[in-house]
């Protein structure tokens, strides 16, 4: 993973007034030239300025912008590159499309069956037209049923168009520390050169962690910017179910008392759903069938269907490894 820093957050940026004071005699606050107590002057070209606390890095020419690689880089007097790195990373969540195909999908034979008690006898099975049973060989008593199906094979497939876009940075920033003379301040200042064009003029410290500027401190203005991300973003598994057990048959299962599929002496349709169900002619249950009849098996509309969060996206992108950058008001 990249380290590179996510978004900023805090009180006031850095990108306002926040250069050191005007040049002026005798006086050693933060952001005034030389002095006359020091062991050497502080030029016009510098000024005293409170050094950094411990844990905290610099006093640093800071610029931030829109990309790291448009910022002005270190050099003159700041020659030192104590920080570089992208700011303010952005991302969408995961785009999970997922659809179902049923083209593997098919219809076994339909089967008509007896259900009796204990058992299930098949009397036959046929793609589509007539099947004759041979020699009525089931016979069944009054309180006898009967079952027929198609049964749905294959499995349902899941198609996946998922996009995962890139971690993108919208802005940078960057650290530049100079030397100081030595011994041309008093107290808990040092004489820092004054950050020139091309630098925006920012003087600063940063330190780890997200935490409150120095309390007491010059360095008031607090922003937080973060070092690095974890991305967790992912799409689950694109994956469907069957939502139907058994094939569509257009005008059901006829069963019929003779062969061939003739009628005769009684005829009764059957719905092809695998339920056992009492099968009659006119109140005079079929008992021995010598034939049945069906329609070629369809597989129903919209027989597969999404499985339960196969297109709901996962994970996020999470900020990490804070800073903490306090600036000169």
């Amino acid at each position: 993973m990249p380290t590179t820093t996510v978004s900023a957050t805090g009180d006031t940026g850095p990108g306002g007034d926040t250069t050191m004071g005007a040049a002026t005699d005798g006086d050693t606050t933060e952001g005034d030239p030389g002095t006359t107590t020091g062991a050497v002057e502080c030029p016009a070209t510098h000024a005293c300025v409170q050094v950094a606390p411990a844990g905290w890095s610099g006093p640093v020419a800071f610029e931030t912008g829109d990309a790291l690689a448009t910022l002005t880089g270190c050099g003159g007097s700041f020659p030192d590159e104590l920080l570089a790195t992208g700011v303010d990373a952005a991302a969408p969540v995961a785009d999970c499309d997922c659809t179902c195909n049923d083209g593997p999908l098919d219809c076994a034979d339909v089967e008509v069956a007896t259900c009796n008690p204990g058992s299930n006898s098949t009397l036959g099975s046929v793609a589509s037209g007539c099947y004759s049973v041979p020699n009525n060989q089931f016979a069944l008593s009054s309180g006898g049923e009967w079952t027929a199906g198609s049964a749905l094979t294959g499995s349902c497939q899941g198609i996946a168009n998922t996009t995962i876009d890139p971690v993108a940075f919208t802005g940078g920033v960057r650290a530049c520390g100079g030397p100081a003379i030595a011994d041309a301040c008093v107290g808990d200042s040092e004489c820092l050169p004054r950050p020139t064009a091309p630098f925006s003029g920012a003087v600063c410290i940063f330190a780890e962690g997200d935490i409150e500027c120095p309390v007491g401190g010059d360095f008031t203005l607090r922003t937080v910017y973060y070092t690095d991300f974890e991305d967790t973003r992912a799409c689950p598994t694109c994956a469907c179910d069957t939502t139907e057990e058994y094939c569509d048959v257009a005008g059901n299962v006829s069963l019929f008392e003779v062969g061939a599929c003739e009628i005769g002496s009684g005829v009764g349709l059957l719905t092809p759903d695998g339920m056992c169900r009492p099968m009659d002619f006119n109140g005079t249950p079929i008992s021995t069938p010598g034939s049945f009849f069906t329609q070629a098996p369809t597989v129903p509309v919209d027989a597969c269907d999404l499985a339960e969060g196969a297109d709901v996206p996962q994970g996020e992108l999470t900020q990490v490894d804070p800073i903490t950058v306090c600036c000169l008001p």
